[in-house]
């Protein structure tokens, strides 16, 4: 049987992020695992550049990078709609502390304080639902789960998507985003940066930094021109991360068919 190690993110933030001093012990563990696994596996897919410097610090080049797979068909089949005049920022995606969600519901009471009428629209479900669900209120809100379709209209209705995440593998959300045409806020450390160009398709801060994060967000939702400009530039950079179903199962395909080690 031919192993195929899906590397889609950094498997040592389990211990890392946010760690106590009892996780702080398996960091030696997390790392002799990650080494074992890399160099055994029959072939090793990355997704991005983010996740093949992980694999290369192992000493192992991937044998293949490919997208994590965004359904081109289901985001593409109807033109971007244009950037909403209410400032809205989107977050989508598992409420737990690795994806920078108390970070976003830190910096929010700072964007209001400046932007009053600005809406702040939660989609996720995780072990912080519960102070999500505690500040939820006029202009915060949280919604468990959506199709994909509610999705893509969820980023039509929204100025922009906003990415708190440290360590993110690349963000399918991300790409997207980008294909409807919307800026994405985000962080520097980890994938985000693969895919998102400082001041050109969006705007990127430093990791945890509330206060970084409220500017960022005020910065584009308090700006309706801003916003439309990074857009159009988001939905450019589309292009090589956006493939269509066959030719992204076809790739994959070819990756669970090459030799054993």
């Amino acid at each position: 049987m031919r192993v195929v190690l899906d590397v889609q993110g950094n498997w040592r933030a389990a211990t890392r992020l946010y760690g106590s001093s009892l996780r702080n012990l398996l960091n030696p563990l997390s790392d002799l695992l990650g080494r074992i696994a890399v160099r055994r596996a029959d072939a090793v897919r990355t997704i991005g550049p983010y996740t093949t410097r992980l694999v290369q610090e192992l000493g192992r080049d991937p044998d293949a990078t490919l997208p994590t797979y965004v359904d081109s068909v289901a985001v593409s089949a109807r033109p971007p709609a244009p950037v909403p005049d209410a400032p809205c920022a989107l977050f989508v995606g598992v409420l737990e502390r690795y994806k920078g969600i108390d970070t976003l519901l830190d910096a929010w009471p700072l964007v209001l304080a400046r932007i009053p009428n600005a809406m702040l629209r939660i989609v996720g479900r995780g072990r912080r639902s519960v102070r999500v669900a505690a500040e939820a209120g006029p202009r915060l809100e949280w919604t468990e789960s959506l199709s994909n379709e509610e999705i893509t209209q969820a980023i039509d209705d929204s100025s922009l998507l906003v990415l708190p995440s440290p360590m993110e593998g690349l963000g399918r959300v991300t790409i997207e985003a980008f294909a409807r045409g919307r800026a994405v806020v985000g962080v520097r450390d980890g994938g985000t940066a693969d895919l998102v160009e400082d001041g050109r398709n969006g705007l990127l801060v430093g990791a945890g930094d509330s206060h970084q994060l409220a500017d960022a967000l005020v910065r584009v939702l308090g700006d309706h021109e801003l916003a439309v400009q990074l857009g159009a530039h988001a939905l450019e950079s589309t292009e090589g991360w956006l493939l269509e179903p066959d030719a992204w199962a076809a790739r994959f395909a070819s990756i669970l068919g090459g030799p054993h080690r």
